[in-house]
């Protein structure tokens, strides 16, 4: 799987760092580890918000697995 990072709207108004997926399923359902589940269009479009802000973002590592 390849990534690239991106930015989406936070919610606030503010940008929010987010990690972009690639080379997914776009129909496939993903869950992560804490039973979240997500579309492979919207891992592709949309990504995973990452924690922090920009500049000043911790680590995060995600499991995700196809259901």
């Amino acid at each position: 799987m390849w990534t690239a990072s991106g930015s989406a709207l936070n919610g606030r108004g503010k940008p929010c760092p987010r990690l972009i997926l690639q080379g997914l399923e776009k129909t496939a359902a993903y869950q992560d580890e804490a039973g979240k589940r997500y579309t492979g269009f919207m891992l592709q479009t949309l990504g995973l918000p990452l924690p922090g802000d920009y500049g000043q973002v911790p680590a995060k590592l995600w499991y995700l697995h196809k259901v």
